[in-house]
């Protein structure tokens, strides 16, 4: 083995290059400053090359083959001290920095090591070191052929070759775009004009209906409270395709007015909402996420053959990935990988028979990349990773240029000397693109992971294996996958500014898909991002210090949660999620202020619904919607009234419909039995409905309830409560010793009356007379020396979630006027009654 060192720049493999010494199985490398050494043939060595230094510019091009058994380290520019001087890479300039490079298409660079030996690719916090790892786009791109206004139906593009019904796009700015702006957008494929190079869009997460009959510019569907006037509608294809903007709906009799006439046999289609929701300029990218199974696969094992949307950009030897979307796997563990071995038109044939069963629609991505960096082999010994290193000097980090692009990560490795030495991890600041930048050096570039995958790590179960930003700023994550690597395919951890994160796929976790460790600035964006198959969570935030938006975003089919939230800032909106197929309910952290959803979709087939009352795919569908598993702090005695809650209007994209959690279950009212239908999902003694309201000194309130069950027998029945917020949990018990104090007081007593610390708990046991009608149950709660806050609602059992129950809004008497303005928290504001009597007012006449 011998140690080279750059005397010029030069091909890899020519001697000149070394000083008149050539490359050997073993060697070890110094590519000096302002050199440029480029592998762009088959130079792959038995064993591989060593350590590589680079101060100067090591490049892959198209059809290097290369493997290594060391590390790449690359290093920065040391002269110089302003940042807005150009120390970047600069061939013949031995005072700039040193750069990591790939462009073009067949490439792939293996890498060697063990645990021990800590191989793999590594960026130095200096100023001007960089990577830009570029490769040929695989999937099917194209740009804009004109600018995309808001409400716009379809894309204009240069050309529509490639695409089909169903496709998943992403529109984008693929070069530079300033950070701030949250440019990108998803669709679905509604239909293709390849006469005029349209193609006609779908919103990502939208709100669907089937047409019933047409007439003129009206039609009646199944559902019309999923839309709006003001909506942009599409349904139909080809001829019989309809763009329309409602100008009135008829709720009360499902019918849809729009501002032209109807064309075509429509009836049977179905309605889909339209429209972009910003901006994008010409020349902004087209690109094919992933494109979607024409013809399910209905048994295991019975085929070799799928049948996909469009095929165009699937060629023989590539490898793909089946969505194991289906209503009978209810895991996550699933090996939906294949190779294609032959094609014919959009008919793929697969190297191994469908080892699952698929429904029509589910996603099938490339996961080949023109650009393949991997472990040599898949041994869990074999442990190679890629770090950008950490560095938070805003100034100087900044200058440092990271670009991951349609490269394909495989077989990388767990490395346990550190966290940081596992998976793909990019840690700290990098440059970011700002358009008033001007010559300041920290924003002349996007550092970015775009259009690239992780898949396989030799060591799958194991934390911090797939792609892992920490600490970034103004980094750009979008149009990546992520495929059985380990608990976090997704990571964001520590603190995140102003990341953004758009078109995403993850599948097989074994912990989490997307893991948002924070989140802080205000140009954060998550949006269009698609996540299945984890053993306990689709999403998972921990504090969420910033209101940022996430929207769009389709989670399906998560063993346990298919969302987590901790830390959230009080009040934090969601928009147009679609949520299906998971056995716990979306968790709603004790420690959150209440989470708004707007107009979401919380269906799930895996249990029985809330509706229809039709049994789920589980076998235990007894129960109805999910289970709910809530924290111990959301425990109606130690609950503030206020935490592990959330409020979902718009429910289920029905205009008038809002449900609200209350950490055991959903509260959503129900215009049949005009009262508010309860959906326990299977705790005991946590709220199913919980409110607060101030009490002035020397006030007694008196509680109003009335519950009705079902007519089923076995269930135990729900209690009215009420208590103090703080000491809410001890209720007055343990005073002075636990010992014979175990007993909760109520505000008879004379020294809960008397004192502010010690608490109380009052609480009535509804009866069978709830069974099939209404029952009423009071509380009377007695004056006190000082103020506080009352705690009241409706507390159950684990096997009500096996029932429906209703409740009418819980009326609050308060015996006196209060001396400030008052009002609750939840529902409506208390009245001023001594007496829990009705009473009747005479309009005129006689009594």
């Amino acid at each position: 083995m011998a140690a080279l060192s750059s005397t010029q720049s030069g091909n890899w493999n020519s001697s000149s290059t070394w000083g008149g010494s050539t490359p050997a199985d073993g060697d070890t490398f110094t590519i000096n400053r302002g050199h440029k050494v480029t592998v762009n043939s088959d130079v792959t060595e038995t064993n591989g090359f060593g350590d590589i230094i680079v101060y100067g510019n090591l490049h892959f091009a198209t059809n290097a083959q290369f493997r290594l058994n060391g590390r790449i380290t690359v290093y920065g520019a040391h002269s110089g001290t302003d940042y807005n001087s150009n120390k970047w890479f600069t061939e013949g300039d031995n005072t700039t920095g040193g750069l990591l490079s790939t462009s073009g298409n067949n490439i792939t660079i293996e890498v060697r090591g063990s645990n021990a030996d800590q191989h793999g690719i590594w960026v130095e916090t200096e100023r001007f070191a960089s990577m830009k790892l570029d490769g040929d786009d695989i999937k099917t791109t194209t740009a804009l052929s004109s600018s995309i206004s808001v409400k716009d139906s379809f894309l204009s593009v240069d050309s529509s070759s490639g695409f089909a019904e169903g496709d998943w796009v992403a529109v984008y700015r693929d070069g530079d775009q300033d950070d701030r702006v949250m440019g990108d957008e998803g669709f679905w494929v509604h239909d293709v004009d390849s006469v005029n190079d349209r193609i006609y869009v779908r919103q990502f997460v939208s709100p669907k209906a089937t047409i019933t009959s047409s007439s003129g510019a009206t039609i009646t569907v199944d559902n019309a409270k999923v839309f709006r006037v003001g909506y942009k509608l599409i349904f139909g294809t080809g001829s019989n395709r309809n763009v329309l903007s409602v100008t009135g709906i008829d709720y009360a009799k499902n019918r849809i007015t729009f501002d032209s006439s109807v064309s075509g046999t429509v009836v049977g289609e179905i309605v889909y909402q339209t429209g972009a929701e910003t901006e994008h300029k010409t020349d902004d990218a087209v690109q094919k996420i992933a494109t979607t199974l024409t013809t399910a696969i209905t048994t295991v094992d019975s085929t070799n053959q799928i049948v996909v949307g469009s095929a165009d950009d699937i060629s023989v030897g590539d490898e793909i990935l089946i969505d194991v979307n289906n209503d009978v796997d209810f895991g996550w563990d699933y090996d939906s990988q294949y190779t294609v071995t032959a094609k014919s038109g959009n008919t793929l044939t697969l190297d191994d028979q469908v080892r699952h069963i698929h429904k029509v629609g589910s996603l099938v991505n490339i996961m080949s990349r023109n650009v393949t960096i991997k472990g040599v082999d898949n041994s869990s010994n074999t442990r190679p990773f890629l770090y950008v290193e950490y560095w938070t000097d805003y100034n100087n980090a900044h200058t440092r240029h990271i670009r991951i692009k349609n490269i394909r990560f495989t077989q990388w490795g767990n490395n346990t000397y550190s966290t940081y030495y596992r998976g793909v991890v990019i840690a700290g600041y990098n440059s970011e693109y700002r358009d008033n930048g001007g010559s300041d050096g920290r924003f002349q570039f996007q550092s970015k992971i775009q259009g690239s995958i992780i898949d396989n790590c030799n060591t799958a179960n194991q934390p911090y294996t797939g792609f892992t930003l920490r600490h970034p700023y103004g980094f750009m994550f979008r149009n990546n996958m992520a495929y059985h690597v380990g608990n976090y395919p997704f990571w964001q951890w520590s603190s995140q500014h102003n990341v953004k994160w758009y078109n995403n796929y993850g599948t097989r976790g074994p912990y989490c898909i997307h893991y948002t460790d924070s989140c802080y600035e205000p140009y954060a964006d998550a949006a269009y991002n698609y996540y299945t198959r984890s053993d306990d969570y689709g999403i998972l935030i921990h504090n969420l210090r910033e209101n940022q938006p996430y929207r769009h975003m389709i989670l399906l089919n998560h063993e346990q949660r298919p969302y987590y939230a901790y830390y959230t800032v009080a009040n934090a909106s969601h928009h147009r999620f679609y949520i299906d197929g998971y056995r716990l309910f979306p968790h709603h952290g004790a420690n959150n202020g209440p989470v708004n959803w707007i107009d979401c979709y919380f269906g799930n087939r895996w249990y029985r619904d809330i509706k229809t009352g039709e049994n789920g795919i589980l076998s235990n569908t007894t129960s109805y919607l999910a289970g709910a598993a809530p924290p111990s702090q959301a425990h109606f005695l130690r609950h503030t009234g206020g935490n592990s809650s959330g409020v979902m209007y718009e429910y289920n994209h029905e205009y008038d419909a809002k449900a609200e959690f209350f950490s055991a279950g959903l509260k959503i009212y129900d215009f049949e039995q005009r009262a508010y239908k309860l959906v326990n999902m299977s705790a005991t003694e946590y709220p199913m409905f919980i409110s607060s309201v101030f009490v002035p000194a020397g006030t007694t309130v008196r509680l109003r309830a009335f519950f009705k069950g079902e007519n089923s027998t076995g269930y135990s029945f729900p209690y009215l409560f009420a208590k103090q917020q703080i000491a809410g949990h001890n209720a007055g018990r343990y005073i002075t010793d636990y010992t014979d104090q175990t007993t909760a007081l109520t505000t008879s007593d004379t020294r809960v009356q008397n004192s502010r610390q010690i608490g109380f708990l009052q609480q009535i046991q509804f009866t069978t007379s709830c069974k099939g009608a209404w029952e009423e149950k009071q509380l009377t709660i007695q004056s006190r020396d000082a103020s506080y806050i009352l705690l009241y609602g409706i507390q159950t059992s684990g096997n009500n979630g096996q029932e429906i129950g209703y409740m009418r809004d819980i009326q609050v008497y308060l015996d006196k006027s209060p001396k400030m303005i008052q009002d609750n928290t939840v529902g409506k504001r208390p009245s001023i009654r001594s007496t829990f009597n009705d009473f009747r007012k005479r309009i005129s006449g006689r009594l």
